[in-house]
């Protein structure tokens, strides 16, 4: 352990800031999908794994492994406006976009319904019959959560637009990049022949907009808030509010976008003469460490998203760890796979943004299926935050816990497991990789509070701390260390 923690000393923060500050920069272009800015990161990401000596394990022996990707981009700033004599509503301040499960474009102008609904019985062909007959074709429905939201995007129910109470103020100012993806294809595709009507609006609204709405009906959000809370299965209430609203989104659609991901790979040397005179080599035994390297387009109006801590940050230490152990005289027997991960938009209907990691092990002709995955480490948001330590979260894996938790603890670093991953990024209502059928042990790594400024234009710079760079980098490079070499931890 004491070789351990001097060689995870050696992780340099400063190096760290140096990456962030990089990939940030304006040359980049953010990052965004479809944009020049995003091939030159994945180049750059590629050239500091071949400084640091990853042989390269993507496709026909290169570092990349390229896919396509559907995705939206809007063509001007989205609009609503609302009957009454209030005011202008702004764009990231009172409305924002909203990312479904597909496309979100069209223009209406109607009447506000607030619907609200229990848990559904649902038939073959997405048909419910607790909605059967109901008809908002010409209406705009204002739907309590995104959950809601979700589950009425699935629905065979005619809707002209929605309007999705935010959560949080803060909500609002997270920008999103739009599935692409064609509703009525997806679901011929899965056997759902029925028709479905047109690709609708959907935006977040805040909660005073929301009461502005439902003032004229005499009810409050908190009182339908409750009455949401009671209803059973197949209960739904259905309260015209007599205010009249107009959407509209105006986006291309870009499909069979090509998109990389990064991959390199530290060999795993024989395990040792100890452990192999038992037979037990262990360079067939892989540690997946991932981060996404891209991140959500410029707004319509200009305003930039950097995404510094989410997730530049990711993207840094991990290549820092890189270096770490390479210029070191640490020897991994297992096998090390590092991945810069593309987690914008959809791909078929399903979210990209915890993407499974045995789909990087196929992307390299000469990774045989011996390879066992023993760990996953999932990076993101580590530079900044209100907490003071490490988040960490393991569905159901408690040694990897234990792990990540004493390397923090030994580094001088606080970490707490949480029972739930936040990721401000689960706007989209796609299946993920993690209800995929993925089984390998899989553990998140975030500094606690990292969402409060993600998709935020305040995700700059300015907000990393190299204190908390440099506390996250080296708990992470202890606990990878201990994994690469030790069978029992």
């Amino acid at each position: 352990m004491l070789f351990y923690r001097k060689l995870a000393n050696q992780f340099d923060g400063g190096r760290v800031m140096k990456q962030i500050e990089t990939l940030t920069s304006p040359a980049f272009d953010e990052r965004a999908l479809g944009s020049q800015g995003m091939d030159q990161t994945a180049d750059y990401i590629a050239s500091q794994f071949s400084s640091y000596g990853l042989q390269a394990a993507g496709t026909n022996y290169t570092y990349f492994a390229t896919h396509e990707r559907t995705f939206e981009s809007l063509d001007e700033t989205p609009q609503l406006s609302i009957g009454d004599s209030a005011g202008d509503l702004r764009y990231l301040h009172d409305y924002a976009v909203y990312a479904g499960m597909y496309r979100n474009i069209g223009k209406i102008e109607g009447e506000v319904v607030f619907l609200a609904i229990g848990e559904l019985t649902e038939t073959v062909q997405g048909k419910v019959p607790a909605l059967a007959g109901m008809d908002f074709s010409q209406k705009i429905l204002l739907l309590p959560s995104r959950a809601a939201a979700r589950a009425m995007e699935d629905l065979r129910v005619p809707i002209g637009g929605m309007l999705i109470i935010a959560n949080d103020d803060t909500d609002l100012k997270r920008q999103v990049t739009l599935s692409g993806e064609d509703r009525n294809f997806y679901l011929t595709v899965v056997g759902m022949n029925t028709p479905h009507p047109d690709d609708y609006p959907k935006l977040l609204i805040s909660k005073a907009v929301a009461d502005r709405i439902l003032a004229s009906t005499g009810n409050t959000l908190p009182d339908l808030n409750r009455s949401v809370e009671g209803l059973g299965k197949d209960e739904t209430i259905a309260i015209p509010t007599g205010v009249s609203a107009s959407m509209k989104i105006e986006g291309s659609i870009h499909e069979g976008m090509p998109v990389s991901d990064v991959i390199g790979y530290m060999p795993g040397t024989l395990a040792g003469e100890a452990i192999s005179r038992q037979g037990l080599a262990l360079d067939d035994h892989m540690i997946v460490v991932m981060a996404q390297y891209d991140s959500p387009p410029t707004s319509p109006d200009g305003t930039p998203f950097p995404g510094a801590n989410d997730n530049a940050s990711g993207v840094g230490i991990m290549l820092e760890a890189i270096r770490t152990m390479q210029e070191s005289d640490y020897k991994p027997y297992k096998t090390f796979l590092f991945v810069a991960c593309s987690g914008e938009g959809a791909e078929g209907g399903n979210d990209v943004h915890e993407p499974d990691p045995s789909g990087f092990l196929r992307a390299a002709a000469f990774f045989s299926s011996a390879y066992k995955i023993e760990a996953t480490v999932r990076l993101r948001g580590l530079g900044a935050g209100d907490g003071r330590g490490l988040a960490l979260f393991s569905p159901g894996n408690l040694r990897l816990v234990h792990l990540f938790d004493d390397a923090a603890k030994r580094m001088g670093v606080r970490a707490q497991p949480v029972e739930d991953a936040v990721d401000m990024s689960v706007v989209f209502a796609g299946k993920t990789a993690r209800d995929s059928g993925q089984e390998s042990p899989d553990i998140s790594l975030s500094w606690q509070g990292w969402e409060k400024t993600s998709r935020t234009p305040s995700d700059t710079t300015d907000t990393i701390s190299q204190t908390k760079i440099e506390k996250a980098g080296r708990a992470l490079a202890l606990a990878l260390m201990i994994l690469g070499r030790e069978t029992n931890y």
